[in-house]
């Protein structure tokens, strides 16, 4: 049995080019590290002490949510004086938004939390595992329980619905996070810090089923695939696999392969 590591990531390069996840997620080619832009890294951290706040307390005010930042940019000095005002910035927006409107404060189910679940395909059972940045458990007309899955975004681009619709994380998500808590993933939104939008999706049973199908087809592809055959395009250009591909350059660049890892699939 082959030994694969699968992810959202590796999920989505398989689909985009099957040699690129060969080389990156298989081979181990070396690339350049991966690494959060350190503002959103410390907005995030701000924001998961900020619903740390008990319900008894009432809704935090504007100054709660300035001391939890304070803290944050306390343990980053290297952050510039311009990403600090731009961050608060950004926080006294989505206070003004997102907090300061509420009658009743709520805590999540959890913050930045990780969850797991299993997926078997072909009598492989992969593992998954993922985290989030909030969890909230709603109560819907009838008080079933349902969940909604709160991500911080402080990317300039937006993903609009249909991506979303189509993203392989959100189906990862609705799978681990209903064997984690017997509750339905409903709605999924990111929230866009450096402007305030909300973009919402309301994961249906025919979404879910759609997307665990689609996992499902790509996991079992990956799984008995022997030959990694190359799809170029303009998504070759920002491979960082470039140099060592022998469809994108005549001289590939000579690496030395890295043992694979145990079969597991993430969501990240």
């Amino acid at each position: 049995m082959k030994s694969l590591s699968l992810s959202a990531t590796r999920l989505s390069t398989y689909q985009r080019c099957p040699k690129s996840y060969e080389l990156k997620f298989l081979k181990k080619v070396p690339g350049a590290p991966v690494k959060a832009p350190l503002l959103g890294q410390i907005l995030h951290q701000a924001l998961a002490e900020v619903y740390r706040w008990p319900a008894w307390r009432g809704v935090p005010s504007l100054a709660v949510v300035q001391d939890h930042w304070n803290e944050a940019i306390k343990k980053h000095p290297e952050l510039t004086n311009d990403l600090c005002t731009e961050g608060w910035r950004m926080l006294q927006d989505y206070h003004a938004r997102q907090i300061a409107p509420l009658a009743q404060w709520r805590e999540p189910v959890g913050v930045e939390g990780r969850i797991e679940g299993e997926l078997t395909v072909d009598q492989v059972t992969f593992k998954l595992t993922g985290r989030y940045d909030r969890l909230d458990c709603l109560t819907t007309g009838n008080t079933q329980a349902v969940l909604h899955l709160v991500d911080y975004k402080t990317s300039r681009q937006q993903q609009s619905l249909p991506e979303l619709e189509r993203d392989l994380q959100l189906g990862l998500y609705q799978l681990a996070l209903e064997q984690r808590y017997g509750q339905v993933l409903q709605t999924v939104s990111h929230i866009y810090l450096r402007t305030g939008d909300v973009v919402s999706f309301e994961a249906s049973a025919a979404q879910k089923a759609l997307a665990l199908e689609k996992i499902q087809a790509l996991a079992r592809d990956m799984l008995h695939r022997e030959q990694f055959e190359a799809k170029t395009g303009k998504h070759c250009r920002s491979c960082d696999a470039r140099q060592y591909c022998d469809t994108f350059t005549e001289t590939p660049k000579a690496y030395a392969p890295k043992p694979s890892v145990g079969v597991q699939l993430s969501l990240a």
